[in-house]
């Protein structure tokens, strides 16, 4: 059986050959990976073997005899279609996969644990995440098409134009700012931006990290520390009020114990002897 060495974009088969009837060929030809178009030719005037044929996967017919400019014709034809085929089951394919792309990114998107913005070089918020949601205190219809200066301190809603030229001349900045959620909270954030493409145009894409928590972290360990320190310092006064004390005890022993001796040496009316009860 003979079959194509490497894909060819038309082949016309004859039906009624020698050693074989073109039926048999037609699958060889119709392979996956050879994208063929094929078109079947035949003296045979039933109209059933016409419906066969094209049941099989021939993708024209032509009953001889016939004109040959006729049959060219209808090859580039055949072949013109099974191009647009090809492109448009491309196309469905590309569609399909910035689909999954689509999907995944939003699915990576909501899931980072910070909150995410994608705002235009005005100002206006473009995307948010489903944590930045959360942060703001807002759902994404009451922050996307809105400007992000509406959820910044003021001090920090004045400084967003800096911030932008900042990322336009760097490509990227990172710097602290104070936010508000609709409920009026406000929270500090850690932002780290950069210069984006969206849609054909420049955006900023920015990620927020809610330093409350760390702070608070820092604000219990300083505080710790002071406890440290306090305690360490008593602990040191104490050990220097023990040193002390033994040593002024020691002083102590020695004028008690030369005071009792003394007493024991003066007579009952010796003039000092009420002298050194008193040291005593």
């Amino acid at each position: 059986m003979v079959v194509p060495v490497r894909p060819v974009h038309v082949a016309v088969l004859d039906f009624h050959l020698r050693d074989l009837t073109g039926d048999r060929l037609l699958a060889e030809f119709k392979r996956p990976e050879y994208q063929t178009a094929v078109i079947m030719i035949t003296t045979d005037p039933t109209p059933d073997l016409a419906t066969t044929l094209m049941r099989q996967g021939a993708d024209a017919y032509v009953r001889k005899p016939f004109d040959p400019a006729y049959l060219i014709d209808l090859c580039e034809k055949v072949r013109r279609e099974r191009a647009l085929l090809r492109v448009e089951a491309l196309l469905e394919a590309r569609t399909r996969q910035l689909r999954e792309s689509e999907t995944r990114f939003r699915l990576l998107f909501h899931s980072i644990p910070e909150a995410v913005l994608l705002y235009d070089l005005r100002g206006v918020v473009l995307q948010v995440n489903a944590f930045g949601c959360r942060q703001f205190g807002a759902d994404e219809a009451e922050i996307a098409g809105h400007d992000l200066r509406s959820f910044l301190e003021p001090a920090a809603a004045e400084a967003l134009e800096e911030r932008i030229r900042a990322t336009l001349d760097e490509g990227a900045c990172s710097f602290e700012m104070t936010c508000l959620s609709r409920g009026g909270r406000r929270f500090d954030v850690e932002v780290n931006q950069r210069l984006v493409e969206y849609d054909g145009d420049r955006a900023v894409l920015c990620v927020a990290r809610d330093l409350t928590e760390r702070r608070r972290t820092e604000e219990e360990r300083r505080r710790l520390e002071a406890k440290m320190r306090h305690t360490q310092k008593l602990e040191s006064l104490g050990i220097l009020a023990g040193g002390i004390a033994h040593d002024f005890n020691n002083l102590l022993m020695g004028v008690l114990g030369n005071a009792g001796l003394a007493l024991m040496e003066l007579s009952p009316e010796s003039p000092v002897r009420q002298r050194v009860q008193q040291i005593e």
